[in-house]
């Protein structure tokens, strides 16, 4: 009855993501390694006000701009602190809500108000768009605003009036165009230059910005209209995203001119292979798609099958920009030798709309299978029988109660068969709404069984808050950086104030350690390198540690106090690169023993 999305639909779609998204705040799942990073950046810029650049205790982390951060300070400034896993999830549930939002808004003004409602619930439990809804992590800001910037795209594209096409005759067009070049244009436009230059705010350099325009590119050169194309050929546009997109690499570059090396570091290994720990294949991400858009892989193929006539033949339709969509960033993410599933997470919103055209498209061609093809038994097999064979494989490698098993399959069993029932025997809104209650259910329980389940790091979490907790309640606490850095900012947080970095083992002579007796976190193989410097005492030892091969590798807390020929030098003065801040380069080392 509506062509576009109403306060109804935009309610319903703010509730289901509170749901689904919003599990991640009251769960109580650890933080992940990778996690760890805004978290703890996001404290320290809290506590000292330095909102150029990222730290991880007195070292820069200067891998992706602050945007993130600053989002994650005004949660937490409006709360007050910035001391829970939850405050610095708060951040992504908004951005994953912004973007299921776009995406319905999209939907909606490409096919209708159904078509966008299905869009942004389809998005909503897309499998890795969900993931990465409940991780403090940069990945799930620059969708946000990928997204955000392509919806203000469609709005100037497929919403606002055309300027007027540009006439045959070559001196007046190039006259006209010139004269666009330096005319103004409506908010829109402006608004879509704005949040293009933010796309370079949050996780790399030009990194977002390629992304967001691949797609847009191949869409106007392939509709071969030098009138669209002038429109966003525009003097003040691009002044604007150079500003916004600009200012702050070139800030930073005056406080770390060797931030440079950091980029290309970064930036260059993942092109040209150097970085090998990225490298993958070139069928990899035609590959990865297909579990990363579960469930909705299934519905894919006739979603593509119902469009694909529309995008040949139609240059102006939504259909061809949704193909570039899809089509267009994998390409580009596929150049690079440096791959890795989450850079494709940037490219799912369009599957959001597909999904919901193939939802429909799925629904209509059920309706026509003869009665007994509907029989709810057929769903063990079609429903039950793939999550069950999933499920094994999963379950086997987890030590869960063979009674809890056995529940687990008869649940699946009864759901599946109503599930099928539903889908097939009732209307489309008792249907949609049984189906994506469902999904916000599975999602939920999966998110907080999994947490305790086979989240490699909820371990090490639980060590973190009982020391803090029950055995150095207020003193001193050393935490080991070296090699690796991103659990070291993860455990940072979880003990919380009167914690400090060891950049290295050579940093036990900093002057900041003030007490005679103090705390060093580290893996248990440290402690050869500590015994140089005084006196250790193993005081306790996580149970299991994320990626330890021995009990060398578990993190353990340990009492130490220095020898008494071991002097005390001031890190104050003492540089610490970018690469080095990340632990890319070796050093520098405090002093030497005397």
């Amino acid at each position: 009855m509506h062509t576009t999305l109403t306060r109804k639909d935009i309610g319903i779609i703010s509730l289901y993501c509170l749901i689904v998204f919003g599990v991640c705040l009251v769960s109580g799942r650890a933080l992940t390694m990778h996690e760890g990073v805004l978290p703890q950046s996001t404290a320290q810029m809290f506590q000292d006000h330095d909102w150029l650049v990222p730290k991880n205790g007195d070292s820069p982390w200067l891998e992706n701009p602050p945007l993130p951060q600053w989002i994650s300070v005004a949660f937490a400034s409006v709360i007050g602190r910035c001391d829970e896993v939850w405050i610095t999830r708060l951040g992504s549930v908004f951005a994953a809500w912004v973007t299921v939002l776009s995406v319905a808004w999209m939907g909606s003004v490409f096919f209708g108000r159904t078509v966008g409602l299905l869009s942004g619930l389809v998005m909503a439990t897309i499998c890795e768009f969900t993931r990465y809804s409940w991780l403090a992590e940069d990945e799930i800001y620059l969708v946000a605003m990928i997204t955000g910037a392509t919806a203000l795209f469609i709005r100037c594209e497929f919403v606002r009036p055309h300027p007027p096409v540009l006439p045959d005759n070559l001196a007046e067009a190039t006259r006209l165009f010139i004269w666009r070049f330096f005319q103004g244009r409506d908010f829109s436009t402006l608004a879509f230059f704005i949040v293009l230059g933010l796309t370079n705010m949050v996780k790399g350099l030009v990194f977002g910005t390629a992304i967001t325009l691949a797609p847009i590119a191949g869409y106007l050169l392939l509709k071969r209209d030098i009138s669209r194309i002038s429109h966003y050929c525009w003097l003040w546009g691009w002044a604007a995203f150079f500003l916004v997109a600009g200012a702050y690499p070139y800030l930073l570059m005056q406080r770390y001119p060797d931030v440079v090396d950091l980029w290309a570091f970064d930036l260059g290994g993942r092109v040209d292979g150097s970085y090998a720990a990225n490298t993958q294949p070139i069928w990899y991400y035609p590959v990865n798609i297909l579990w990363m858009l579960a469930p909705w892989t299934i519905v894919m193929p006739m979603s593509l099958m119902k469009t694909w006539k529309q995008a040949w033949n139609q240059s102006s339709s939504p259909e061809r920009f949704l193909w570039c969509w899809i089509l267009c960033v994998p390409l580009l993410l596929t150049i690079p030798s440096g791959k890795h599933h989450h850079y494709l997470l940037n490219g799912l919103a369009p599957w959001g709309i597909l999904g919901a055209i193939g939802l429909q498209a799925a629904w209509k061609e059920l309706q026509n299978w003869p009665a007994w093809m509907k029989h709810p038994a057929w769903s063990v097999l079609t429903i039950a029988a793939p999550l069950l064979i999933g499920g094994y494989f999963l379950t086997n490698q987890l030590s869960i109660n063979p009674l809890f098993k056995y529940f687990i399959v008869c649940i699946v069993l009864v759901t599946s068969m109503c599930l099928g029932y539903v889908m097939l025997w009732t209307t489309p809104r008792i249907g949609g709404l049984t189906l994506f209650s469902l999904l916000a259910v599975v999602f939920c329980v999966g998110h907080v069984i999994s947490g305790y389940t086979i989240d490699r790091h909820r371990e090490d979490a639980w060590f973190c808050q009982q020391i803090r907790r029950d055995i150095v309640p207020d003193g001193q606490i050393w935490v080991d950086e070296g090699g690796r850095a991103h659990a070291a900012m993860m455990n940072m947080f979880y003990l919380g104030e009167n914690t400090y970095g060891l950049h290295n083992m050579s940093f036990l002579q900093d002057q900041r350690v003030h007490s005679e007796v103090f705390y060093v976190l580290a893996p248990y193989k440290q402690r050869i390198a500590m015994e140089q410097f005084g006196e250790v005492d193993l005081i306790a030892q996580s149970k299991h540690s994320a990626y330890e091969q021995s009990i060398d590798d578990r993190l353990t807390l340990f009492k130490m106090s220095l020898h008494d020929g071991v002097e005390q030098v001031s890190s104050a003065k003492l540089r610490i690169n970018p690469l080095q801040g990340m632990q890319r380069a070796a050093g520098p080392e405090l002093t030497i023993l005397k």
